[in-house]
């Protein structure tokens, strides 16, 4: 175990210092799915938990970021031009089609894609897309918040939904 948590220490901090960042980590595989920015752009990638065995998932000329696992293990939900997408062997289903998804985290519990959204210029909400085993079933909104970018987090349990306030000045 002190081994995994000094390899994973180590990869994070090789990962940012290489410009990569948004790693999303799977403990059950020891698999780590992250954003990385080669060309100047920012793909999606995968390595094992000793940053081994790199492959890149996505070669596009937008912006892929924010990946996690979701529950399957075989599938990544990411933002792509403010949308969210999933992505599952090779290929890429859109979900949302607004463009204003900022940032987005998994609800492993309810299985269910936990995000802030802006709705209008200076103003956020925080919501969910429930997932089924086909597609997305219908995004939900939590809350509205003005002049605040919302970072949402959800606890093991999934009962409760954290967030963080950014206040813009």
């Amino acid at each position: 175990m002190k081994k995994l948590l000094l390899s994973l220490f180590i990869l994070g901090v090789s990962l940012l210092a290489g410009g990569d960042s948004q790693a999303g980590w799977l403990f059950e595989n020891q698999k780590i799915v992250f954003a990385r920015n080669l060309n100047g752009n920012w793909d999606l990638w995968t390595c094992n938990s000793r940053g081994k065995v790199l492959r890149q998932l996505t070669n596009t000329p937008t912006d892929e970021v924010n990946p996690i696992w979701l529950k399957s293990k075989q599938q990544i939900a990411f933002l792509r031009h403010g949308n969210i997408f999933i992505w599952q062997k090779g290929r890429v289903q859109q979900l949302t089609f607004q463009g204003n998804y900022r940032y987005l985290t998994y609800d492993q519990k309810n299985n269910r894609l936990v995000f802030s959204v802006f709705i209008e210029p200076e103003k956020a909400a925080l919501g969910y897309l429930e997932l089924d085993q086909k597609a997305a079933k219908k995004v939900v909104i939590l809350q509205k918040a003005e002049k605040q970018l919302i970072h949402p987090a959800v606890n093991p349990a999934g009962e409760i939904i954290y967030y963080v306030r950014a206040y813009l000045a």
